[in-house]
C-alpha cells in the first residue's frame, strides 16, 4: 500500500518553490523534505541535479525516504513531501535573508511548499506578475541595470513576460522572500476546519463564522503564484458572466459549496493559509477554474466528460480567441493550447505535452493540428465522437470555412455528440493530467440551441482518403486563396505544413502546424502549386504506410524542378497526410 501513496503525494515540481519560475532538466537545485503534516521541514538535501521530471520522484523516494523518515509521524507509510529549489535562489535566500537555523528554514518551507494550495496538488504554473519597488531598484541596481526602474510599469512587466527565466528576475524572487523572512517573526502553526471559517486574506486577519450569522454555503477561494491569496463565502454560487483569464495566467479559483468540502481543514503560518484534504475524498470536489465565475458543469455539453474530485478546468470565449492547437495521437486528442493573437507560441503547452509520453503513444511526438479562428469568421457548430472516455475526434463547422475535422471517427462509436450549435459559444475544458488524454471537452451555452437529430450537420467520413490507420488526413479548398503560410521543418526544406487565408476572411491548415515554433514563409496570391515527396536514404521507419517521406512545397515553377516535381494551376481540393516521419499531399482539380 505504501508504494501506491507516492503518486498521490509526491508532487510535480515544474516550478522553482522561491521564484515560482521552472525548474529544467539538470539545473542545479536543493530540495527541503517536510514532515508528516507538511507544518515544517525535517531535512534539507544537498545540491544535484534535476533529473528528467519522470525520474524525478522516484529518485527523491530511493535516495531520501529512509534517510528523511518522520519519526513523529502517525502513519510511517505516508511519503514525504519535497519542495525543490534552483540552488542560485536558495544561496541568495539565504545570504540576504540568514537563513541557516532550523526557524527560519521552517518559514522558508512555508512560503515554498505552502504555494501548492494543498499537499500533492500538482502546480498551477501561474504566473509571477509580482514586482516590489524597493526590491527591484536593490537587484537592478546590483546587476549594473539602475535605469531599469525609471520604466514605465507597463514596460517593466513587458520586459519581464518575455525573459521570466533570466536570473535577474530569479534573484529579485529571491531577495524579495529574504527580506520578508528578515523583517517578520514566525507565527504558530493554527488548524481548524474550513467549515468554521468566515474570510481570511494573505497577511490579514482571519475572521470565524459567527454563531448566529446568515448562511454563506458557498466557498471562493482566490489563488496567485504564492497559494492560496483569499478564502470568502457567497450566498449563493454566482453565475458564469463571461469573464475569464487564459490559462496559466496569474491568478486561478475555485468556488463550490461548502457541502462538496466534506472534512478539509485550514492550516494557517506566517501569514499563508493551505487546505488540508481529508485521505478519502469521497465527498470532496475541489475544481480550480480560470473565471472567478465559473460555469455550472450540469449546464455543459461536453464529450468526454470525465469529473474527478479534483481537477483543472479552463472556460474560453471563442469570439475573443484567434486559434487553438490541438495535440494529437492520430486516433485520440491528447491536449490542446488557446491562442489569444495569431502570434503567439505554444511553447510551454509543448513542454508540458512532451514531458512524458503517454503509455500508448504510437509516435515520440504529437501531432499538432491549429484550428484558426479569425475574427472574420466563427463556429456555428461543434461537435464529437470518442470511445472508452476518449476524445478521438472534433467536428467544427465554420460559418466561412466550412466543415473541418480534427482526429478519426474510431469504428463502433455510436452517434456523434452535439456540444454547441449556435453562434455564442464558450469552450470548456480539462487539462490532463501526467500520462492522461484530455478528460473533459465541451460547450456552455447559458441558452442551449435545440438542435433537431435530423437537421444535424453530416460530416463526411474519410473513407477512400484514409492513408493507414495512424496516418492523420486534412483537406483545404485551392479556389478564393489570398495567401499561404508554409510551416518548415528544421530548415527551408521539407514541409510540415500549410495555412490558407481566404479572400472571404476564413482561413484553414492542413498538416502539422506549428504556430510561432516552426519556420515559416508567407505567399501572396499563388497561382502555382509544386510538390514532389522525398525518400530520405538513410531512413527507415513505420508510420502506418511503411516508409519514411519527406514533402517539398513550393508555388512557382522554375528550372530546378525535373520529372519528379509536380506542378498544377491553384486550384482544386488539396489532401495533406502525416503521421511519424512521414508526410504526403495531392491535388484534385
Amino acid at each position: 500500500m505504501a508504494r501506491k501513496r507516492h503518486r498521490e503525494y509526491l508532487a510535480d515540481i515544474p516550478q522553482c518553490g522561491i521564484c515560482s519560475t521552472t525548474v529544467y532538466q539538470h539545473e542545479k537545485i536543493i530540495a527541503l523534505c517536510g514532515n508528516y503534516n507538511s507544518t515544517a521541514h525535517i531535512a534539507l538535501t544537498e545540491p544535484f541535479a534535476r533529473y528528467p521530471l519522470k525520474d524525478f520522484d522516484v529518485y527523491m523516494r530511493e535516495r531520501y525516504e529512509t534517510s528523511f523518515a518522520d519519526d513523529n509521524s502517525p502513519n510511517h507509510a505516508t511519503s514525504p513531501e519535497f519542495c525543490a529549489m534552483h540552488l542560485g535562489c536558495y544561496q541568495i535566500v539565504q545570504q540576504v535573508g540568514h537563513v541557516a537555523d532550523e526557524e527560519s528554514l521552517n518559514r522558508l518551507w512555508i512560503l515554498t511548499a505552502w504555494k501548492n494550495p494543498w499537499r500533492g496538488m500538482e502546480r498551477l504554473r501561474l504566473s509571477n506578475d509580482i514586482i516590489d519597488d524597493e526590491v527591484l531598484e536593490k537587484t537592478a541596481r546590483f546587476g549594473g541595470i539602475p535605469l531599469l526602474c525609471s520604466l514605465p510599469r507597463e514596460i517593466i512587466h513587458m520586459i519581464k513576460r518575455y525573459s521570466e527565466d533570466s536570473v535577474f528576475w530569479r534573484c529579485m524572487m529571491a531577495i524579495r522572500l529574504a527580506a520578508w523572512i528578515s523583517r517578520t517573526s514566525p507565527q504558530p502553526v493554527r488548524a481548524m476546519p474550513l467549515r468554521s471559517v468566515f474570510s481570511w486574506e494573505r497577511n490579514g486577519e482571519l475572521r470565524r463564522i459567527e454563531p448566529l450569522s446568515p448562511p454563506l454555503p458557498v466557498i471562493k477561494l482566490t489563488i496567485d503564484c504564492e497559494g492560496i491569496r483569499k478564502m470568502e463565502r457567497l450566498p449563493t454560487r454566482p453565475q458564469y458572466s463571461g469573464r475569464w483569464s487564459r490559462p496559466a495566467k496569474h491568478l486561478a479559483y475555485i468556488v463550490e459549496d461548502e457541502a462538496s468540502l466534506e472534512g478539509v481543514k485550514v492550516q494557517l503560518k506566517d501569514g499563508r493559509f493551505r487546505l488540508k484534504l481529508p485521505r478519502q475524498l469521497r465527498n470532496v470536489r475541489l475544481h480550480v477554474w480560470n473565471s472567478p465565475t465559473p460555469p455550472n458543469l450540469s449546464l455543459c455539453m461536453v464529450y468526454p466528460k470525465k469529473i474527478m474530485p479534483i481537477q483543472r478546468f479552463n472556460v474560453v470565449e471563442l469570439s475573443e480567441i484567434r486559434g487553438i492547437t490541438f495535440y494529437l495521437n492520430t486516433t485520440v486528442v491528447l491536449a490542446m493550447h488557446i491562442h489569444l493573437t495569431e502570434q503567439e507560441s505554444t511553447l510551454w503547452t509543448d513542454k508540458a505535452v512532451l514531458e512524458e509520453k503517454r503509455p500508448d503513444a504510437i509516435f515520440s511526438e504529437p501531432i499538432r493540428v491549429y484550428l484558426p479562428l479569425p475574427k472574420g469568421d466563427r463556429i456555428t457548430y461543434l461537435g464529437a465522437n470518442g470511445s472508452d472516455d476518449r476524445l478521438n475526434v472534433i467536428f467544427v463547422r465554420m460559418e466561412k470555412a466550412g466543415d473541418i475535422t480534427i482526429g478519426q471517427r474510431q469504428p463502433g462509436t455510436g452517434e456523434d455528440k452535439v456540444l454547441a450549435a449556435q453562434s455564442s459559444v464558450s469552450l470548456v475544458y480539462c487539462e490532463p493530467n501526467k500520462r492522461e488524454m484530455l478528460p473533459f471537452f465541451g460547450a456552455y451555452q447559458a441558452s442551449p440551441a435545440t438542435l433537431d437529430v435530423a437537421s444535424r450537420p453530416i460530416f463526411a467520413e474519410i473513407g477512400a482518403n484514409r492513408m493507414g490507420r495512424f496516418t492523420y488526413y486534412s483537406w483545404a479548398s485551392l479556389d478564393g486563396v489570398s495567401s499561404v503560410r508554409i510551416f518548415y521543418e528544421d530548415d527551408f526544406e521539407f514541409c510540415r505544413g500549410l495555412m490558407f487565408y481566404y479572400e472571404n476572411g476564413a482561413s484553414r491548415t492542413v498538416g502539422d502546424c506549428r504556430v510561432q515554433i516552426d519556420r515559416e514563409a508567407t505567399v501572396d496570391k499563388p497561382t502555382q502549386i509544386c510538390f514532389r515527396t522525398k525518400v530520405p536514404e538513410s531512413e527507415n521507419g513505420e508510420n502506418g504506410i511503411g516508409t519514411v517521406c519527406k514533402l517539398r512545397v513550393e508555388f512557382e515553377h522554375h528550372n530546378g524542378h525535373d520529372e519528379r516535381w509536380h506542378c498544377l494551376p491553384f486550384r482544386g481540393i488539396i489532401r495533406f497526410w502525416i503521421a511519424g516521419g512521414f508526410s504526403w499531399l495531392s491535388v484534385e482539380q
